[in-house]
């Protein structure tokens, strides 16, 4: 639930991925698997609380959460030092499709010849880390084959281009993502 993700819990986590990023960029070496993944953890954290949060008031609260809080913890963990976000070939929001450095390991996790998370060096010198995301019980209430009529006609209001329905329990259903952008060398 979002009280046990009280703010003391998010300045810890939001501050340990940030020293860590900080203690590593003053190396001057590209960020571990371990260090990405702890960084990108506030993000998901945070966005499981919202949503179980909302679960209390029903599922129509908890797509209303995740509608508010996914955009906005996105951009208050997005700094000039990382981005993070999710992706899905089949995205709700427009906005979430897969970007083009994600492709091959997309790819690996959609064609099942894949499941762990991958740290990937990118052509601009950043460093990208990706973990696939797999449809859990109670996401299928949003994201399922059969949805509640009220559940159909909030994403028909809200998302005219929704594709994020029709998955099935252990589907792969898209990623959470983090891109650490690398320091500007003096020229």
């Amino acid at each position: 639930m979002l009280s046990s993700v009280t703010p003391r819990k998010v300045i810890i986590l939001l501050a340990s991925g940030l020293l860590a990023f900080a203690l590593n960029a003053s190396a001057q070496q590209p960020p571990s698997e371990a260090q990405l993944a702890e960084q990108l953890k506030p993000f998901k954290v945070l966005l499981k609380g919202a949503l179980q949060n909302g679960l209390t008031g029903g599922t129509l609260a908890a797509m209303e959460a995740c509608q508010l809080m996914a955009p906005a913890l996105q951009t208050n963990l997005t700094s000039a030092v990382v981005e993070v976000g999710r992706a899905s070939h089949r995205p709700r929001n427009p906005a979430n499709t897969v970007q083009p450095w994600m492709q091959a390991a997309h790819q690996g996790y959609l064609n099942g010849s894949d499941s762990s998370p991958q740290r990937l060096e990118l052509a601009d010198g950043a460093t990208g880390y990706i973990e696939p995301i797999y449809v859990q019980p109670g996401c299928l209430q949003c994201h399922g084959s059969v949805l509640a009529p009220e559940v159909r006609d909030y994403l028909t209001a809200n998302y005219p281009a929704d594709q994020a329905t029709g998955f099935a329990l252990g589907d792969y259903r898209g990623l959470f993502w983090l891109k650490s952008i690398p320091p500007k060398r003096p020229q």
